[in-house]
């Protein structure tokens, strides 16, 4: 691989990670089976692990923090539009996202709206799964962990089911928009 090449990859990998935060400030960041052809193979795929920092996505209000988490998996497509679709889909390649956030609780604050976390919404035709968005979260020693899937097996999907695959892409649009509370806790 030549160095116009690695330069290239580097840049794209920077502006994958830095996407979907404004202002955020890389901390540290590991790219885990770094080939990025491999992301076209849903077995052996690109990943990357990051520490990020940004204050976009914290607002305080009184004693309170506003915290925007869905914002970290970057904006995505929303199909809320109720026309009748006319086509089939036709993606350009499968897609798989995984994420894992963990939010540091500090000391002396619990996190209210959870349960806009949990989203599970699944596309399937004759037994076989086509798409799927899926979130939810654990909560051990001040660690929020929210893990999310979403992934589309399909290439070609019938428009007779653009209804359930518009719910699991509105799905991803929604967690997008989840915003939690940090409160204060009352002594």
């Amino acid at each position: 691989m030549g160095a116009y090449q690695l330069e290239r990859e580097a840049e794209l990998k920077q502006r994958i990670l830095a996407s979907a935060i404004e202002d955020a400030e890389i901390l540290n960041a590991k790219y885990v089976d770094n080939e990025l052809h491999l992301s076209n193979d849903p077995e052996n795929y690109f990943r990357i692990f990051a520490e990020i920092h940004s204050n976009s996505l914290v607002q305080k209000i009184g004693n309170d923090y506003l915290i925007s988490i869905g914002k970290v998996i970057g904006r995505q497509n929303e199909m809320y539009d109720e026309k009748e679709r006319q086509n089939d889909i036709h993606n350009i390649s499968t897609k798989q996202y995984q994420h894992t956030l963990t939010l540091n609780i500090p000391e002396g604050y619990e996190c209210k709206g959870l349960e806009s976390i949990k989203i599970d919404n699944k596309l399937e035709d004759q037994g076989k799964t086509l798409a799927i968005f899926k979130s939810d979260y654990t909560y051990e020693n001040n660690q929020l962990i929210i893990t999310i899937d979403e992934i589309y097996y399909e290439l070609h999907i019938p428009k007779e089911l653009y209804q359930g695959y518009r719910k699991v892409i509105n799905s991803a649009a929604d967690f997008n928009k989840v915003t939690l509370v940090l409160q204060k806790r009352s002594l």
